[in-house]
């Protein structure tokens, strides 16, 4: 009688021989360590906890493998080697296959009553994003520009015609929402106008914006005024106004200066812009008006801060990075500001614009880390004797023609005479 084979098939058969980075080794015994990153977020007074995903925990693999046999003294000292090797490799398993990976910890070893034979317990993490960093970044990046300019702006306007008001309200507290505007507008000029632009685009720009500093008290005379009662009769007064007009009016300044810029350029204009109302003179909450007109400032400042950083997002994930530091920075620095804005936001009306500005804020920060993994790391290099730059190029990558690089990046007044310390890129 023929024996049936558990499953319909003998999966002993698609076992593989493990290896990595090409150094051939045996497993006793092998385990993979994952699952979610989950954050719990309790609330006072609330029985219910919001549990966040934070996306998937990274892979780790610890194997009990060994080399034996009349070459085991070599296979240990390979296996070794493609372990303590700088970067990601292919790393094969005898069941879970291939996956790229990282060696982070390596431990050999051998017993005298057990000649040829070497025992190691090895430790690896997934390094999935080097795997998908050519393909996925550039589907990432415009998903960012079509969150940036999509999804977010109605939601910013929403939220901006909840808070902000503008009809029948004292004439200072009006005024004082539209000295906030104008000045936004100022300093946009000035930063446009301190910039390497010029040309026909930007003299269109800054008309634009001229337009909208004169028609700002029209553009902020927004909110809805119902029905009221006189003293002898009832007036029917019934009226609203939208902020579509102002919004967008913003929104396109900031569209039009991050596609005219070079993306570089766009980051350190967009960057400087998101610092305004840091001068703003404090108003003080004395009477019901004063808190009224503090509201008002806060809604302008939020949506100018929000109209920034969404095009500051499309200008980051479009700029260039020399190496791996320039593109950690970038990638904390926005971290650090998508926490702060999501951080000052605890408004249940504004709960749309929360969640369009965590998409934003993962897709952005998803992209730089999948472009960190593929750029160069920096390296310090210490020298007993200054050398021309065309040394040190040929001496670190055998191409003389990377020395404009070197005296470049450590900004040195002549390439003949690099100093006896400097940065390099790894390769």
């Amino acid at each position: 009688m023929e024996r049936v084979k558990h499953g319909g098939e003998d999966w002993r058969k698609r076992l593989r021989r493990a290896t990595f980075r090409g150094a051939f080794f045996w497993v006793e015994s092998d385990g993979i360590d994952g699952g979610r990153r989950i954050v719990v977020h309790e609330f006072p007074l609330s029985e219910l906890p919001y549990n966040e995903d934070m996306g998937q925990q990274a892979r780790r693999f610890e194997l009990e493998a060994y080399v034996v046999g009349g070459q085991a003294d070599k296979q240990a000292k390979k296996l070794i080697e493609a372990c303590t090797a700088p970067g990601p490799a292919t790393l094969v398993m005898p069941l879970f296959g291939s996956i790229r990976a990282r060696c982070v910890a390596i431990r050999t070893n051998r017993e005298k009553d057990k000649q040829g034979y070497v025992s190691f317990r090895l430790k690896f993490v997934a390094d999935d994003l080097s795997l998908s960093a050519l393909s996925g970044s550039p589907h990432i990046k415009s998903q960012v520009r079509t969150k940036s300019r999509g999804q977010l702006p109605p939601a910013l306007r929403a939220a901006f015609e909840k808070t902000f008001f503008g009809a029948d309200v004292p004439e200072f507290v009006f005024d004082s929402a539209v000295l906030t505007a104008r000045q936004w507008l100022i300093d946009f000029d000035l930063m446009l106008t301190a910039s390497e632009l010029r040309g026909e685009r930007v003299s269109s720009l800054l008309e634009q914006s001229s337009l909208l500093y004169d028609n700002m008290d029209k553009l902020l005379d927004v909110g809805f005024v119902g029905d009221i009662y006189g003293r002898t009769s009832f007036v029917t007064n019934e009226m609203g106004a939208t902020a579509e007009p102002f919004a967008s009016g913003i929104t396109n300044l900031l569209v039009t200066y991050t596609d005219i810029a070079q993306a570089d350029i766009a980051v350190t204009g967009l960057l400087e812009l998101y610092e305004f109302g840091g001068n703003l003179q404090p108003i003080p909450l004395t009477t019901l008006n004063r808190k009224q007109e503090k509201k008002n400032q806060e809604s302008l400042l939020e949506f100018f801060h929000r109209s920034t950083l969404s095009q500051l997002a499309i200008a980051v994930t479009e700029a260039t990075y020399p190496s791996r530091r320039e593109a950690v920075d970038a990638r904390a620095h926005m971290a650090e500001l998508f926490s702060n804005e999501l951080n000052l936001t605890n408004d249940p009306a504004q709960w749309e614009v929360i969640q369009e500005l965590r998409n934003l804020q993962g897709l952005t920060i998803e992209f730089l880390s999948k472009l960190i993994a593929d750029l160069s790391p920096v390296m310090q290099i210490e020298a007993q004797t200054r050398m021309p730059s065309t040394y040190w190029a040929y001496r670190l990558y055998g191409d003389a023609n990377r020395d404009e690089e070197l005296w470049l990046r450590n900004e040195i007044k002549h390439p003949m005479w690099m100093p006896v310390e400097f940065e390099a890129l790894v390769r």
